[in-house]
């Protein structure tokens, strides 16, 4: 490994670095080890000097931009302009004070979910909450993360799961409710254990009397348990391992006697648990119990993929528990909430396949659940750690970090925000990304003869200070290229099927998905479910509505499944992906839901697609059905990018250099060409495809909801190709002005004549306008698109 790799490496590790969850401490362990002046920290020390408030915490985020139709400012392309508009700051801080009143009460609600996407700060705003909880007195927590678990057991002589007795069906790989149970048990044995340890003769008689109150004359099985607790504690090692043993057996035999329900499992095991801490408690003043889970989503069979009845089960499960207990303690005139309170941190993948009784719980409620995803700002993240470490400042990977974390923009269009966004809002996979591609320019850097065509580290460096905001424009574009680039190297457009040289059918399945999700989210955010989407996307509008053949429906599946693609690339062990080193192929620009036992890929996906087609179940909502289709931010970013110059310059050119950093006339040349013929071929098949594919009078381009996107123009996608790119060059144009005759280094004859040649690639755009206008092709907003042509921003036509 180079000095550079590891100036990378360092720096990805600090940025996701904290001492909360099993990856943010491990990487603080190598930065403290890479670094010995770097003092590791404690989570008091976390707490009190890295925590970031959650942005509407905070006076200086506490404002609202309004979008004008002429407030471009020079020119923050619409395409990215992610305004604040409507965020309503004091709402989000009436829900965060609500939900923490209630969870640090005595009383009222027992069962709180914490919801967000992966990495977004789930388990650092659960810790947050369980450092309150600790400071108020006569409280514990028992923690349970499924980040730490593993898929066997072992107490005394006695093992879990058994052999013979596989808690997976045909042995294969465990999954996230096998992970879930055994972590459980090992939880409930400790909490027996440390109890028989301590108990002493007098206590046994109060705990009887307690166990008595609540379960009144009658005799439940888990009594075999409590009495276990009242043998003798055996201080002698050997037959202390004997007892111990006895234990865990009791709890198996239990929790699991035939190995069939495991939810009932995990509901017997958690009553053990809350049982065992009440009855020998102080029930007239009682020590409240948090019982916290995380990291839920951690084992799920990395085969499966798809969200399904294992998480569903594992989140039923807990909140049958506390439902069911609640009402046994209802019954005995005590309140389960005043000695129990049970936190869950998931992902909002998760938390959208609820059963219709949890859903119905948390409907209209903000007391007991909340979303964090979009809560911590990253360049207040990234900052604090930055000077935290008090290191780097002349190491550039350091110091170019540093200027991406203070790119500021009012339209929410700096690097960092549209990076979070492109990434779900996962600060490691942002932090992964981000280095990677810092580490191409000092691999520029390094080999400049092998990257004679891009800029040097140094002077992008230099252009990222410039106040000019056609720079940080063409620079934010420049890095997403870069960003675009490492994701094509793992073929995830050919995926996708977007990377086709030769346009077809699948070539536009990716665009019209994504599309059409993104609008209808805006009106309907539940899950769209597979018959819906299917008629929106493939369903002929002519008159009688000609039916969706099957292997149309077998295309689309296929795209929708890679759509959903969230596996790691780097490292495999026992069939099962880890999560550790360099970013997948993207992320989830799709979330499927599929709450079936059964998910083996595309094949399934398209059957059971076929079928809710066919049963003509399209009127019917996805929300509280079994299967569906939603999309992330993701994948509303793709739809945004999709039309981009740098995205068909990534596709479709053999550089793999962004406009703004080429200082090759040839290659420029060649990047703007081949672009715009790509672009060409690409509106010409969508206008034609879509004449063929509608009635033979078709006209109207705005008449199918998957050729434009939500925005403040709602431009359908030819009209919309034709926009970016023409806006992108006009911006090059000005960059290349703004040298003086500096720009390729040849003199200001050279560079004019690079002007003319751009100029004379946005008369062709502006042509194919005029050809799309003159052949009546209607658009909605036909007046915006007039008026943005009327004028030439920057450009001579």
């Amino acid at each position: 490994m180079t000095n550079e790799d590891e100036h990378i490496n360092h720096l990805e590790d600090l940025l996701i670095c904290e001492p909360v969850s099993k990856r943010g401490l491990d990487a603080l362990k190598r930065v403290v080890e890479r670094n010995p002046s770097v003092k590791t920290i404690s989570k008091e020390d976390f707490y009190k000097n890295l925590y970031v408030e959650p942005f509407f915490l905070n006076e200086k985020y506490d404002t609202t931009v309004t979008l004008s139709d002429d407030d471009d400012d020079d020119d923050e392309n619409d395409d990215f302009a992610f305004s604040q508009k409507g965020i309503g700051y004091a709402e989000l801080r009436n829900k965060k004070n609500k939900l923490e009143d209630n969870f640090l009460s005595k009383t009222t609600n027992a069962f709180f979910l914490i919801r967000g996407a992966s990495g977004s700060g789930k388990t650092i705003y659960l810790n947050k909450l369980q450092e309150e909880w600790e400071k108020i007195g006569n409280r514990r927590t028992i923690e349970m993360d499924l980040e730490d678990s593993t898929s066997e057991i072992t107490k005394g002589d006695v093992t879990f799961p058994q052999k013979g007795k596989p808690l997976t069906s045909n042995n294969g790989p465990p999954n996230a409710q096998r992970f879930f149970l055994v972590q459980l048990l090992g939880t409930a044995f400790d909490v027996i254990w440390e109890i028989k340890k301590s108990i002493d003769t007098g206590k046994i008689a109060a705990m009887n009397q307690n166990y008595a109150r609540l379960n009144g004359e009658n005799c439940p099985d888990d009594k075999v348990i409590f009495d276990f607790l009242y043998e003798p504690y055996c201080a002698d090692k050997e037959k202390q391992s004997v007892q111990r043993g006895q234990l865990f057996q009791k709890l198996i035999d239990f929790c699991v006697p035939d190995y069939s329900d495991i939810m009932k499992s995990i509901m017997d095991t958690l009553k053990i648990i809350t049982r065992v801490l009440l009855f020998s408690s102080d029930m007239e003043n009682p020590e409240q119990t948090l019982i916290a889970f995380d990291s839920i989503e951690h084992y799920i069979d990395i085969r499966t993929r798809i969200y399904d009845s294992d998480i569903v089960i594992i989140v039923d499960s807990v909140y049958r528990f506390t439902e069911d207990e609640t009402t046994a303690y209802k019954k005995a005139g005590l309140d389960f909430a005043q000695y129990f309170k049970v936190v869950m941190a998931v992902r909002d993948t998760t938390e959208k396949m609820f059963s219709v009784s949890v859903h119905s719980h948390f409907s209209g409620r903000v007391d007991n659940s909340i979303d964090v995803t979009r809560w911590y700002n990253t360049d207040e993240i990234y900052g604090k750690k930055l000077e935290y470490s008090n290191m780097g400042q002349d190491k550039p990977a350091f110091d170019f970090m540093k200027l991406i974390v203070s790119d500021k923009s009012k339209f929410n269009t700096s690097i960092l925000e549209l990076v979070s966004m492109m990434y779900n809002h996962n600060k490691r996979r942002v932090s992964g990304i981000l280095t990677r591609v810092i580490g191409l320019f000092q691999e520029a850097e390094k080999k400049p003869k092998e990257n004679k065509n891009i800029l040097p580290f140094e002077k992008y460096e230099t252009y990222w200070k410039f106040e000019n905001i056609i720079y940080k424009y063409m620079l934010r574009r420049s890095i997403l290229r870069l960003i675009l680039n490492l994701i094509k190297t793992t073929k995830y457009f050919d995926l996708i099927c977007t990377q086709n040289n030769k346009l077809n059918d699948m070539s536009t399945y990716a665009r019209r998905i994504l599309i059409w999700l993104s609008r209808r989210s805006s009106e309907k955010p539940e899950y769209a479910g597979f018959s819906e989407l299917i008629e929106g996307v493939l369903q002929r509008p002519d008159e009688g509505g000609k039916p969706v053949l099957k292997p149309s429906v077998d295309n689309l599946a296929k795209t929708l499944a890679a759509l959903d693609e969230f596996r790691f690339d780097d490292t495999t062990n026992g069939g099962e992906t880890r999560t550790e080193g360099k970013p997948n192929k993207w992320c989830q620009l799709v979330v499927i839901k599929f709450n079936d036992t059964k998910y083996e890929g595309s094949s399934d996906l398209a059957r059971k697609m076929w079928d809710e087609y066919q049963s003509e179940s399209s009127s019917e909502s996805a929300g509280e059905n079994r299967y569906g289709v939603k999309i992330t931010d993701a994948g509303r970013f793709f739809t945004y990018i999709q039309c981009d110059f740098e995205y068909f310059a990534c596709r479709y050119c053999d550089s793999s250099t962004p406009l703004l950093l080429m200082r090759d006339y040839d290659t420029i040349e060649k990047t703007i060409t081949r672009v715009y013929k790509k672009a060409k071929e690409c509106i010409d098949y969508v206008i034609g495809q879509e004449s063929e594919f509608s009635h033979k009078n078709f006209r109207a381009l705005d008449d199918r909801n998957y050729l434009h996107r939500p925005g403040r123009d709602g431009l359908p996608f030819p009209y919309r190709i034709i926009k970016n790119h023409r806006h992108y060059l006009s911006h090059y144009i000005k960059i290349i002005e703004l040298y003086e005759g500096r720009y390729l280094g040849l003199g200001i004859e050279e560079d004019n004549k690079l002007v003319e040649f751009i100029n004379s690639y946005s008369k062709q755009y502006k042509k194919i306008y005029d050809d799309l206008i003159n052949n009546q092709y209607e658009i909605q907003n036909v007046g915006t698109i007039k008026n943005y042509f009327k004028t030439d921003y920057g450009l001579s036509i």
